[in-house]
């Protein structure tokens, strides 16, 4: 097959003896297959598929270069609109959908993914907006399409102490000309005296 999936989901030509030489067409021998050979067969040899049952597939470690493959009609799009239902961990282009492709080595990982995914049906406290201190580094980033633009638009909407922006938008940070802690501090309002009565005259 031209990859482990292809040859495991055509079991077309089988090569016992383990070399790419068994192959046509510039093809490669995989092993490890869920195709099965019989010594049974007709002198064609080719190779039968075995349907008796399920293979259970071994977890997918982390570090695995399969989490970070996704559908996308570009690399740029498949890292963009990377989803669970996008994945497609074999590398083949027959698990997306029309049009689009598998491409590897994305920004995005499928166990984060999923992670993610469980982690939605747990409720959490709504963060606070408000820094802890004034010099907590997460105080001067800010969303935008440049750093530049992030500084000069530095507001509390913009604000991304958790490096998380709206699509389009990067976080940036070190933007020192601006703090989220005194855009969210409220002005202490000073008390207003109590008039000053005018004495009354005595009459003598």
């Amino acid at each position: 097959g031209i990859s482990w999936g292809d040859a495991n989901s055509k079991c077309g030509q089988w090569c016992p003896s383990g070399e790419d030489t068994d192959c046509p067409g510039g093809m490669g021998c995989f092993g490890n297959t869920e195709c099965y050979y019989s010594e049974d067969l007709v002198p064609t040899q080719t190779p039968v598929r075995v349907t008796e049952a399920p293979v259970t597939r071994a977890p997918i470690a982390y570090g695995d270069a399969a989490n970070t493959r996704f559908c996308g009609v570009s690399w740029g799009m498949a890292s963009a609109e990377c989803s669970i239902e996008s994945s497609c961990p074999s590398g083949e282009s027959d698990e997306c959908p029309e049009g689009q492709t598998c491409h590897g080595g994305t920004s995005c990982h499928l166990l984060d993914l999923i992670e993610k995914s469980n982690k939605q049906d747990v409720p959490t406290p709504s963060p606070t907006m408000a820094p802890v201190t004034r010099e907590d580094p997460s105080n001067n980033r800010f969303c935008g399409t440049s750093w530049t633009d992030a500084a000069e638009n530095c507001t509390l909407d913009n604000h991304c102490p958790g490096n998380e922006c709206p699509s389009g938008k990067i976080c940036y940070g070190g933007i020192s000309a601006c703090n989220a802690y005194d855009l969210t501090a409220s002005p202490t309002k000073q008390p207003t005296p109590e008039p000053t009565r005018s004495p009354s005259l005595t009459p003598t």
